[in-house]
């Protein structure tokens, strides 16, 4: 039976396998591999496959994922969430309430169209879709998938200033270890982040498909409504998978 961990954020799944083989004595000889990937920035449930469950990473890859998370609005990057650099920014926020957020979200419900985000894993001809971005090659189309999203539902609407975002943003990032451009995005956003001025955020939930984007929805809807938006923290608070669950 595979088993979850938890994934922490900044570690990639590959960094948090490392931390299971060190923890568990029984997986350091074993061979394992994940199913569903997460983002360095996100945390949450990481599905692991054991021996020769792995030679079946296509049948578990189909699982279906719950998260919860936060969007902020003012503030877009390349990557649609934090570890990206800024490419708008704009500290007047139209007058949107909690109501303008659900009626975004009814609309992804169902089954449609996902187009993958530049800064992805996706391969195309080999090579994963953020190396194309890094290079700055934008001569293929972005490639996309079906998805279904079962429920995505708002909570509530709240503000952080700047100041505060750029601490907490900055100490984020440096949890991350490897090439992630670290210094430039952390530079950019020090260039355009206002300390003074105060930021909207609001948290929601969502239960969706494997291939889901988060953080593509997140520039989606903030394009619909106006405004620049990211994802701001993600957390996959179940993979809907039969598996062991420990803690390590």
């Amino acid at each position: 039976m595979p088993i979850c961990i938890w994934k922490k954020e900044g570690e990639t799944p590959l960094e948090c396998l490392h931390r299971l083989r060190v923890a568990q004595p029984f997986y350091r000889t074993a061979k394992l591999s994940y199913a569903g990937r997460l983002d360095p920035m996100a945390s949450g449930e990481l599905l692991v496959l054991i021996g020769d469950e792995c030679k079946e990473k296509d049948t578990y890859l189909s699982a279906d994922k719950d998260y919860t998370g936060i969007f902020l609005c003012g503030i877009s990057t390349d990557t649609y969430d934090a570890l990206g650099i800024v490419m708008c920014h704009d500290v007047f926020v139209p007058n949107i309430s909690l109501s303008n957020f659900d009626a975004q979200y009814k609309k992804y419900i169902g089954t449609h169209d996902h187009v993958y985000p530049p800064y992805s894993s996706k391969p195309i001809n080999g090579v994963p879709l953020f190396m194309h971005a890094r290079r700055g090659d934008v001569s293929h189309p972005l490639p996309h998938r079906r998805i279904t999203i079962y429920t995505f539902t708002g909570h509530s609407l709240y503000t952080i200033v700047g100041e505060e975002l750029l601490n907490e943003h900055e100490k984020r990032v440096r949890k991350m270890t490897g090439d992630f451009r670290q210094d430039t995005i952390i530079a950019s956003w020090k260039k355009h982040i206002e300390k003074d001025k105060t930021y909207l955020c609001t948290d929601f939930s969502i239960s969706c498909s494997s291939g889901t984007y988060i953080r593509r929805l997140a520039d989606m809807i903030g394009c619909a409504l106006q405004t620049p938006m990211l994802l701001w923290h993600l957390v996959r608070t179940r993979v809907h998978a039969e598996a062991e669950r420990i803690e390590i």
